[in-house]
């Protein structure tokens, strides 16, 4: 993918019917059946400023940039990442 320089990633989603929710409770209302991301954003150095883009292409999974639970799925993201940051150093140097 490489459609513009202010785009590092994108996530193909389409709605979902199914009834499945997150060990959060939260219900997934989209499929994600592809995610791009921009070859800027994969060298040898990139693992902390790919990461982030990574997962929230993932977390489309819950709505659109502007929805709420969106926005609270980031949230959740951030403390996860930031609870694990010892073993999220150790797949950084792996990368």
């Amino acid at each position: 993918m490489n459609k513009s320089p202010s785009v590092l990633g994108e996530a193909c989603t389409h709605k979902t019917n199914r009834n499945i929710r997150n060990t959060l409770g939260v219900k997934i209302s989209r499929d994600i059946s592809e995610i791009y991301l921009a070859k800027e954003t994969l060298d040898n150095s990139s693992f902390y400023s790919t990461l982030p883009v990574y997962i929230h292409e993932l977390l489309h999974q819950f709505g659109g940039d502007s929805s709420t639970t969106f926005h609270s799925m980031l949230f959740e993201m951030n403390r996860i990442i930031l609870e694990n940051r010892k073993e999220i150093c150790e797949y950084a140097k792996q990368w």
